[in-house]
């Protein structure tokens, strides 16, 4: 009886760590992503190009501190390939390309959109 205590314990604490961690994520990623729909793409739409910058790098410095978080329950390549988008943003942005940076910043949207849904407990996930 005492070891089914202690595994249904240690059951109960995993599942509430995920469970405070999916709503991390799910504020986490609603703000990277209202950052991307509310500062960056107007910001490339009007061709300012130094408040885009600006707000990239806040947008990075979001997505880098949180990264770590994310690695522990969502998937590395998903993650992955996040980085590889913000990377190409970067470029984007300091060429000042705007069909390419607000290509890439559609991409980074949706990659954030299903990143956080791949992981969430539903019947489709499930089986």
């Amino acid at each position: 009886m005492r070891s089914l205590t202690i595994s249904a314990a240690a059951f109960l604490i995993l599942i509430l760590f995920w469970w405070f961690f999916m709503g991390f994520c799910e504020v986490s990623i609603a703000n990277l992503s209202n950052t991307i729909h509310g500062e960056l793409v107007e910001e490339v739409r009007q061709n300012d190009w130094a408040a885009a910058n600006a707000s990239f790098d806040e947008f990075d410095l979001q997505w880098h501190e949180h990264k770590r978080w994310y690695s522990l329950f969502l998937t590395e390549t998903a993650i992955l390939d996040i980085d590889y988008s913000i990377a190409r943003l970067k470029a984007y942005l300091e060429c000042a390309s705007e069909s390419d940076s607000l290509a890439e910043l559609s991409a980074i949207s949706e990659q954030l959109k299903f990143l956080f849904l791949r992981e969430r407990i539903s019947l489709e996930n499930i089986f």
